[in-house]
């Protein structure tokens, strides 16, 4: 990425540090979004996971002990966390885990990358950024992109935060490649080896919850509570923590970041091989607008795939 140092905005060209200004405060706002929808989808689990086991606990202790009038109390009250924390859980839920959260981050990332995709554009040179009036076409850009999300507030930030690693102007194609292409594949395919991760690690939880739910039937028969609704609970368990990878969509962002981290590799090394030795601006124009142009699809993509989980009142861009 550019350097981190964050000089004052007259230091800059006006029009892009107001682009990226703009990319900075979406971007913001869609990482504040989805943190806040990751976290609470958690929540969620959690008091689902909770209320289901409490609930099977508050019965398990009158089996265990059915003359221990001692029991009752405590019974009584797992009972009552039981239905409080499923309750919360269908509350939360509904209100703070919605398709109308999700909208708004997905809106969010849209435009920050969009904005980001033209000051890249802007800076390099490529198409429509390449004449006099470069400065005028990334504004009417820029402007034409916040009129689609006018009713979208985003994050306030400081003058130092909307300028953090703004790109320098001029930008040369061997820059370009660092900072954009190079650093564009590196994140794809490490957010997805850690997809590829957790995709692994709730296999090998799941599995785990189903043999001890076969070791739980095949023991009914010599401890002294019914273990059916254990296998239920951890049925239920299992099936949530898979409607919870489902919702976070990690295994479609695996197979997505993978796909778009490729092309983008072979557009970069196909560039080495035939071009890079004697460029002219024409090829360095369609290399930039390719190599845009496969970013600006995978999140298309990604906004179609996550949009298309939602109620069919949907935005419009």
């Amino acid at each position: 990425m550019a350097s981190e140092q964050q000089p004052s905005q007259a230091k800059h060209n006006p029009a892009l540090a107001f682009t990226w200004g703009k990319y900075r405060e979406f971007s913001a706002t869609a990482r504040k979004r989805k943190d806040e929808i990751t976290s609470w989808r958690f929540r969620v689990l959690m008091l689902g996971v909770g209320g289901a086991i409490s609930g099977v606990f508050s019965q398990t202790l009158l089996d265990i002990f059915p003359d221990d009038p001692s029991m009752g109390m405590p019974s009584k009250v797992l009972g009552i966390i039981s239905a409080l924390a499923l309750a919360l859980a269908t509350y939360f839920g509904k209100e703070l885990v919605n398709p109308d959260k999700e909208k708004e981050q997905i809106r969010a990332r849209s435009i920050a990358e969009s904005l980001k995709s033209e000051c890249y554009q802007f800076v390099s040179g490529a198409v429509p950024y390449n004449g006099d009036d470069r400065d005028e076409q990334l504004l009417e850009k820029t402007e034409g992109l916040l009129e689609q999300t006018a009713d979208l507030r985003s994050e306030n930030l400081s003058e130092a935060d909307r300028l953090k690693r703004i790109l320098n102007d001029n930008m040369d194609i061997d820059t370009y490649i660092k900072e954009r292409v190079e650093d564009q594949i590196s994140y794809y395919f490490s957010k997805s080896d850690e997809y590829v991760k957790k995709m692994d690690g709730i296999r090998n939880f799941s599995l785990f919850l189903g043999i001890i739910a076969v070791v739980a039937g095949a023991l009914s028969v010599v401890i002294p509570f019914n273990t059916a609704a254990w296998v239920a609970v951890i049925s239920t368990i299992t099936s949530s923590i898979a409607a919870y990878a489902y919702a976070n969509r990690y295994q479609y962002l695996l197979v997505s970041y993978q796909s778009a981290g490729k092309r983008l590799e072979a557009l970069k090394y196909r560039w080495e091989i035939l071009t890079s030795k004697n460029p002219t601006v024409e090829n360095i124009n369609e290399f930039i607008q390719k190599c845009e142009r496969t970013l600006s699809l995978e999140n298309s993509a990604w906004m179609s795939e996550l949009s298309s989980q939602m109620p069919i009142d949907d935005y419009s861009d």
